[in-house]
């Protein structure tokens, strides 16, 4: 099963973050039961007696009409406003403005790359010596070459992918 990495150790891309390990998963068992058919299906007659109910119904006595009532007509006072001085448009010049603003552009494309990673699942003591080993190599210190992966193993780690990140030679995070 492939499963999903976690830890510093584990990420190599840093643009996405995925990690994909490979972990077996010894295979599962389980008793299941099902239903047989005992006897077919048949069908059969019932006799159901019938049942009566009083239903009320409401029906219309007189029809619908139309009144004509007087509502007499109100008068109020009302203050009304009048210009004085026709409305106006006066033009104020405003200076432009301007500000540098940083645009990010796409150089490449994107890419989906399978690299084998150290993950919580498949990180063993001969394998972290061999990380420790290739650090020395490489002329960074990882501490003592024991198989554990330590402060001193973890930073000597972090100076190496960041070199490789100046260099060009690692994708940026």
């Amino acid at each position: 099963v492939w499963k999903k990495g976690r830890g510093p150790l584990e990420r190599i891309d840093h643009a996405t973050g995925e990690i994909m390990c490979l972990v077996e998963v010894p295979a599962t068992y389980k008793t299941v039961t099902k239903r047989v058919l005992k006897s077919p299906s048949t069908t059969r007659v019932v006799e159901v007696p019938a049942k009566y109910q009083t239903v009320k119904k409401r029906v219309m006595k007189t029809p619908p009409q139309t009144k004509v009532v007087k509502i007499p007509a109100k008068y109020k006072t009302v203050k009304v406003k009048q210009e004085k001085t026709p409305a106006q448009t006066r033009s104020i010049p405003v200076p432009a403005e301007y500000q540098w603003v940083s645009k990010q552009m796409k150089v490449t494309e994107g890419r989906m790359a399978w690299r084998p990673v150290l993950c919580e699942t498949n990180t063993t003591p001969q394998a972290v010596e061999a990380l420790q080993r290739a650090l020395q190599k490489a002329g960074y210190s990882p501490g003592q070459i024991d198989g554990v992966i330590g402060s001193k193993t973890r930073s000597a780690l972090e100076s190496y992918q960041r070199g490789q990140r100046t260099a060009g030679r690692w994708p940026d995070p």
